[in-house]
C-alpha cells in the first residue's frame, strides 16, 4: 500500500472514529493524479513537424506570461525558465517529434521543488504557445 494511500485511509478511519466531525474529510489531502492523467494535463500535440520552430514560439509563450528564459537547448529541444516576479516558479519546456507530422510538447512546472499538478497553469501556458503558434493545442490521444 502507497505512503499517500495509507495516510487516506487513515483520515478516513478518524473520520469515522469521530463521526461528529466532518472536516477530518474536508481537509485531507487529495490523492496525487495518475501517470496518465497527469500526462494529459502536461502534454500536448501540434499539427507541424517542425520542432525548431514550435521550441523558438515556446521562448516566445513564455516571455509573454512574464517567465526569463535562462535556459535553451536547441540539441534536446528544451527550455527552461522561471517567473521573473517568483523565482522560485519554474517551467522546463520539452518538443518532441510524434510522428511525421506532429510534435508532441511537454511542459514541467515547479514551484520550488514541488511539481505543479493542478491543470489551470498548463491550459494557460499552451493557449498562449498555441496563439503563438497560430495552431490548436491538441490533447495527447
Amino acid at each position: 500500500m502507497s505512503f499517500n494511500l495509507a495516510r487516506v485511509l487513515g483520515g478516513l478511519c478518524l473520520a469515522a472514529l469521530f463521526g461528529g466531525c466532518d472536516t477530518a474529510a474536508r481537509d485531507m489531502p487529495a490523492l496525487p493524479p495518475s501517470q496518465s492523467s497527469l500526462a494529459a494535463i502536461r502534454n500536448r500535440v501540434f499539427a507541424t513537424d517542425d520542432r525548431e520552430k514550435v521550441l523558438r514560439r515556446a521562448i516566445a509563450a513564455l516571455e509573454d506570461l512574464g517567465f526569463v528564459v535562462d535556459r535553451a537547448d536547441a540539441a534536446l529541444s528544451s527550455v527552461s525558465g522561471a517567473k521573473s516576479d517568483q523565482y522560485l516558479l519554474r517551467i522546463t519546456v520539452t518538443v518532441m517529434p510524434r510522428g511525421t507530422a506532429q510534435v508532441m510538447v511537454r511542459a514541467i512546472i515547479r514551484y520550488d521543488a514541488t511539481p505543479v499538478l493542478d491543470e489551470p497553469p498548463y491550459e494557460k501556458f499552451f493557449a498562449v504557445l498555441g496563439r503563438v503558434l497560430a495552431l490548436e493545442a491538441l490533447p495527447l490521444d
